[in-house]
């Protein structure tokens, strides 16, 4: 398991190598970059982000970035809120592909939601590793003070 983005880069890039070594066009690569619960640890979502931005800038917009978006809130209350911020953040950081639930996933209601509601500052400033233990985010749920994204 990588320890942090350059260990998710380099695993990335040795795969991708070797798939091109090997004669596999470029678009035809899905790479998973490795989605981590932010429970578990506020740097994982910063590694994965990185670890896109990264890879798109070595590979271009030919390969294909994704990942289990859903584990990102593994463990956390309101978990489609996180995962509907994540998935702004993702597609922002060079993601173009995601492995989620498409039905419950309104992507038009995603990609035009309201950054500004406090709900969604919540979950975006713990996903950017800014509510250190991610402590601010759980509060403010038993406060009962997030709303649906």
């Amino acid at each position: 398991m990588p320890k942090g983005t350059e260990d998710r880069v380099d695993h990335a890039s040795q795969m991708i190598e070797a798939a091109l070594a090997r004669g596999m066009p470029l678009e035809r690569l899905y790479v998973d970059t490795l989605v981590f619960p932010i429970s578990v640890d506020n740097q994982f979502v910063m590694q994965c982000l990185d670890a896109f931005r990264q890879l798109r800038a070595r590979y271009g917009r030919g390969i294909h970035l994704t990942g289990g978006f859903s584990n990102v809130s593994f463990g956390m209350p309101c978990r489609r809120l996180i995962n509907e911020v994540f998935l702004n953040l993702a597609v922002e950081a060079g993601a173009d592909s995601a492995i989620m639930d498409p039905v419950t996933t309104n992507l038009n209601k995603v990609f035009l939601a309201d950054r500004q509601t406090p709900s969604y500052q919540l979950a975006e400033q713990m996903l950017l590793g800014h509510d250190a233990g991610c402590v601010e985010y759980p509060q403010a749920y038993r406060e009962g003070e997030l709303e649906a994204a």
